[in-house]
């Protein structure tokens, strides 16, 4: 604890010193004789309290508080006036500029002592507090870096499932598209054969047209398909569609996945609206349905059920499957990040973290996961707008 005694007169910072020296706590004593001297004192030295003179020759006690003022040598520092003056304005304008305390002269050294100590232990208070700030303060911007480091990686982790996930619709559209070209190129070669012979009837030709005709609408269907996934604007684009029809195009650009489903049941109780993001919800909608799928995949009589319906307030969307129950007490975790129960060659367990942070931080809907005795279930349901 630095403290600055500030007086011209030598036997007032005698007594003044005498009684620092046998108060409580470990202090050093700086002295200055004129107001000047103090300043510079104090621009060279953490000074933590400062026993001042109100007047002395040349710069007075008063004109020390405005300079400290002026150029925020005040700040964590306590300034006790030492002074016979007893004019009350004088006094208030000390008060003004940052004095906390007066001390008149004569004084009794008990109640210089007390008033003093009192000061001396308010600056280790603040002392600490502010130490203890400080080190929050330090602490809140590690922690703030570390959380944005976490966001960060899960947003790159995310992007990354993201990407595998279309690389591998992108894979199966492959494969389905492969089929009805390959198909619809083996109907031109044979009605090019026909056409050059000009032998066979006329109706047959027209046969090979209505195939050629059949497989290459596939074809624009499943392109249809996979255009209206991706052209909504993940960062916009609400609007009122029809849940049952979204549900649809999923199961469309899942056929491949769903193709070795024993049993897949859509229960469509009526054409529910809700206004939202399609492409946004299909998404969700598409990592629910796998996470269905990889739960019975193994099963030789594997069945997912998924059901949409509402009532006066709310519109639902269940997905049910038969596949054994796994995650037991854990139910309320599978919606964090890298949560998972496969084997790690598997998924990194995001699936359902990204279709919960869809659902509810996006499009304000809620999600909730139950094991029941044959079945596990994915609700999902969005309030009316």
């Amino acid at each position: 604890m630095n403290i600055l005694i500030v007086d011209d007169s030598r036997l007032n910072v005698k007594l003044i010193e005498d009684i620092l020296h046998q108060l409580q706590g470990d202090h050093y004593i700086l002295k200055a004789s004129s107001g000047e001297e103090a300043v510079e004192i104090m621009k060279s030295n953490e000074v933590n309290v400062v026993l001042l003179d109100l007047v002395m020759p040349g710069m007075s006690g008063l004109d020390v508080l405005k300079i400290m003022k002026q150029t925020e040598l005040m700040s964590q520092k306590q300034v006790i006036m030492v002074t016979k003056v007893e004019d009350l304005e004088i006094l208030r304008e000390c008060f003004e500029l940052g004095a906390k305390d007066f001390i008149r002269t004569p004084f009794n050294a008990l109640e210089f002592s007390v008033r003093v100590q009192a000061v001396i232990s308010s600056v280790e208070k603040d002392t600490k507090l502010n130490k203890a700030l400080s080190l929050l303060e330090n602490q809140n911007v590690e922690l703030k870096r570390i959380n944005q480091s976490l966001k960060d990686t899960q947003s790159y982790v995310v992007e990354k499932e993201k990407i595998t996930a279309i690389g591998s619709l992108l894979k199966n559209l492959s494969e389905e598209i492969e089929k009805p070209i390959d198909y619809s190129l083996m109907e031109l070669n044979h009605l090019r054969d026909t056409l050059d012979q000009l032998s066979l009837p006329l109706e047959v030709n027209f046969k090979s047209l209505e195939n050629i005709e059949k497989q290459l609408g596939s074809v624009q269907k499943r392109i249809s398909a996979i255009k209206a996934y991706f052209d909504e604007d993940e960062k916009g684009g609400f609007i009122y569609v029809t849940l049952c029809e979204l549900v649809d195009d999923v199961i469309f650009l899942m056929s491949r996945e769903l193709s070795n489903i024993s049993e897949l049941v859509r229960d469509y109780r009526e054409e529910q609206m809700i206004y939202c993001n399609p492409l946004m919800l299909k998404q969700a909608i598409k990592y629910i349905v796998e996470n269905a799928v990889e739960a019975v995949k193994e099963l030789p009589r594997s069945r997912i059920e998924i059901k949409t319906f509402s009532n006066s307030g709310a519109v639902f969307l269940i997905v049910e499957d038969n596949g054994e129950p796994v995650i037991g007490k854990a139910t309320g975790r599978v919606f964090e990040p890298f949560f998972t129960t496969k084997s790690k060659q598997h998924h990194m367990g995001l699936g359902l973290s990204i279709a919960y942070d869809i659902i509810v931080n996006k499009l304000g809907g809620n999600i909730e996961l139950e094991q029941l005795e044959k079945t596990t279930r994915v609700s999902v349901a969005f309030i009316k707008k």
